[in-house]
């Protein structure tokens, strides 16, 4: 829709029931936070660049710990096309991670 969040991480994410709310729009004004894609740094924000967080955030879920930039340890129990997808979109290569969040949820749809 071309509104991008530029740090998307837990504190943003409203769970009620089955439904998932993003707020915290504009909150990543400030300094640089280790859920912002590299990109951000030095260039424009696209869709990717919030997937990015989206990728920090789950590897965060599933590990219990910021994943080191450019290195990402899932455990051995996760399903290997979850961690293929968590592996993408934590990518410092914008074109790596997945066009969209459509294609995200897809990829979730078929895993679970």
């Amino acid at each position: 829709r071309g509104v991008f969040h530029r740090s998307v991480r837990p504190g943003c994410i409203v769970i009620s029931g089955r439904t998932a709310k993003l707020n915290g729009f504009g909150m990543s004004l400030g300094k640089p936070t280790p859920y912002q894609a590299p990109e951000l740094l030095h260039g424009e924000p696209d869709p990717r660049s919030d997937l990015y967080s989206v990728g920090v955030t789950l590897a965060q879920l599933l590990t219990g710990s910021l994943p080191a930039l450019g290195k990402l340890e899932l455990p051995a129990d996760v399903p290997r096309n979850l961690a293929q997808l968590i592996r993408k979109l934590v990518s410092r290569e914008p074109m790596i991670r997945p066009a969209n969040i459509k294609v995200v949820r897809d990829a979730f749809s078929a895993i679970f």
